[in-house]
């Protein structure tokens, strides 16, 4: 319920985002930096330099936690660990003002080389 969740202010970029996706949750304007600055991290083995993009489907539940994944993309047990280690400093998503209700929602995330 919308009375039970704590609503942050949202920047102009992030309100902008939830518009454009019509998502009640919509991840801090920091995150996709913070993903972006792993890439080399992600990427920088002999066998995960052949990789172009990653997908990941990551699922965020009522209180706006990440709750599952699932990685579309082909990675070996590597790259994998290294996926789950930047996933796992993901912080949470605020809440979008103006909803309702507040359930699980999935987001398609892309990492490209």
């Amino acid at each position: 319920m919308p009375s039970e969740l704590i609503f942050f202010p949202l920047t102009n970029v992030e309100d902008d985002l939830a518009k454009i996706l019509n998502s009640r949750w919509i991840w801090s304007e920091t995150t996709l930096e913070m993903i972006n600055s792993q890439s080399e991290f992600l990427f920088g083995t002999k066998k995960s330099s052949k990789i172009k993009e990653l997908k990941i489907l990551l699922q965020v539940n009522c209180t706006g936690r990440l709750s599952g994944v699932e990685i579309i993309s082909k990675v070996n047990k590597r790259m994998l660990a290294r996926i789950e280690y930047i996933l796992k400093k993901l912080p949470d998503c605020k809440p979008v003002p103006g909803f309702e209700k507040y359930g699980r929602e999935t987001f398609e995330l892309i990492i490209k080389k």
